[in-house]
């Protein structure tokens, strides 16, 4: 039987997840194609605004808070009885490995490109936008991965 700590943990992890998995669908489905109809120097205004004005707070406490449930959950998991270990485990453990792989894929892509966007011309902008949406679909996968393992290990324990 799993404890009540892990069942917390699991359940903050998959919110959290999810927090991360809509708005990066988002971006990719509907706000990426949708800037590609607008001038680069309109969208590096915009992104200058948004990711690197309030979003620079905003994103990585929501983004390291998903890591760190994801991972807690995976470690609480390991350290319970063989029973809930052996369902719950592995998509655990899953969602744990794909936060890490998002948080690099932010860290070294993601965060550098934005930066650029300010202290780059008009006419090397669009690569540099395109570089950054092919990135973004990437973290997205990530993101609806992890939130997709971490429901099935909440799926797991609630049988257990």
């Amino acid at each position: 039987m799993p404890s009540q700590r892990t069942r917390v943990l699991v359940v903050l992890a998959t919110i959290c997840g999810g927090l991360l998995a809509g708005p990066g669908l988002d971006r990719v489905v509907v706000q990426n194609p949708a800037w590609q109809h607008f001038a680069p120097a309109i969208r590096a205004r915009f992104t200058q605004e948004a990711d690197l004005g309030r979003g620079i707070a905003w994103y990585p406490v929501q983004g390291l808070t998903a890591l760190v449930f994801s991972c807690a959950a995976a470690w609480s998991i390991s350290r319970e009885h063989r029973d809930v270990r052996i369902g719950a485990a592995g998509p655990a453990y899953a969602a744990a490995v794909l936060s890490i792989v998002a948080l690099v894929v932010t860290a070294a892509v993601i965060v550098p490109n934005t930066r650029a966007v300010v202290h780059i011309s008009d006419e090397n902008l669009p690569a540099v936008f395109d570089r950054l949406a092919l990135w973004w679909k990437g973290k997205a996968a990530l993101h609806v991965a992890t939130f997709v393992a971490n429901v099935l290990s909440l799926a797991k324990l609630r049988g257990s």
